[in-house]
């Protein structure tokens, strides 16, 4: 079975995939969505083997509506087929991401002010703080936070994606990430953040505030609280330009929970902000 790290980024991976396929369903591109989607396909099918029954499932059901989708558009009647990998597939992206985010990550502290901490890096892992304030400045790459406890961070600029690792009662602030949002472990903690998607694992008594393009996805969670963005979020206009996020388009309310199939009732492992 494919470890949790593994996972995570085929799903970072699948996400990004399938913001295309909306992109190009949008624009009824038939040729191109069918090529995305055979693409989405093979990424799938490489790890199938390895992945949990219920994620299977879960990429399966959505490139079955996808296809659903692509066959209501009208444009050339084709049989839809997938072909084998091809050079630059997303097999080789799959290894390419997995070699990239096992690289041990290191950042610089440039100024110290009133007790918090400020950085700037483009991609770099923090991990085992407790009790401190952290603002990360100018972020334009990936970003890992792991084993943190009392911690708030601050994370401004355009992060490419977000890895959260085992935090406690943290408090967890960030400008729009491009693309994905990654937890395991978030207990007692509270999340701001804009994403194109978000999925957490593990987690327990914590809060996202949330402006999402796609869906939340929950695995392994209780207590677990979905709102929109507070007032006070205060990203610039230039971080949101450089994400590429659809301001006007936010999904917070929308969650799947793999560990409530029921279609009839709602999930009791999660609630929205009153």
């Amino acid at each position: 079975m494919a470890s949790v790290s593994e996972s995570q980024r085929l799903f970072a991976l699948f996400a990004e995939q399938a913001s295309k396929i909306d992109a190009s369903l949008e624009e009824t591109n038939v040729e191109k969505t069918r090529a995305l989607l055979q693409e989405l396909q093979r990424l799938v099918n490489l790890h199938a083997a390895s992945l949990p029954a219920r994620d299977q499932r879960t990429y399966r059901e959505r490139i079955e509506g996808y296809k659903k989708r692509l066959d209501g558009i009208k444009g050339p009647k084709k049989r839809f087929a997938f072909s084998k990998a091809t050079k630059g597939s997303p097999a080789e992206k799959v290894q390419a991401f997995e070699q990239k985010t096992d690289v041990a990550l290191q950042h610089n502290d440039v100024s110290s002010d009133a007790g918090v901490t400020k950085v700037a890096n483009a991609t770099f892992t923090i991990e085992g703080r407790c009790g401190v304030e952290l603002e990360l400045n100018d972020v334009h790459g990936e970003v890992e936070l792991r084993n943190l406890d009392k911690c708030r961070v601050v994370i401004r600029g355009c992060p490419s994606t977000l890895y959260i690792n085992d935090v406690d009662e943290c408090e967890i602030i960030s400008d729009p990430v491009a693309s994905s949002v990654l937890i395991v472990g978030f207990r007692g903690s509270s999340l701001q953040v804009a994403c194109q998607q978000l999925r957490v694992h593990k987690s327990v008594s914590s809060m996202f505030r949330l402006h999402i393009t796609s869906r939340s996805i929950i695995e392994e969670c209780r207590d677990i609280v979905f709102g929109r963005l507070p007032p006070e979020y205060s990203a610039s206009d230039e971080s949101w330009r450089k994400s590429g996020l659809d301001r006007s388009h936010n999904n917070f309310a929308d969650v799947d929970d793999f560990d409530w199939l029921n279609a009839n009732q709602p999930s009791p492992n999660w609630a929205l902000l009153n």
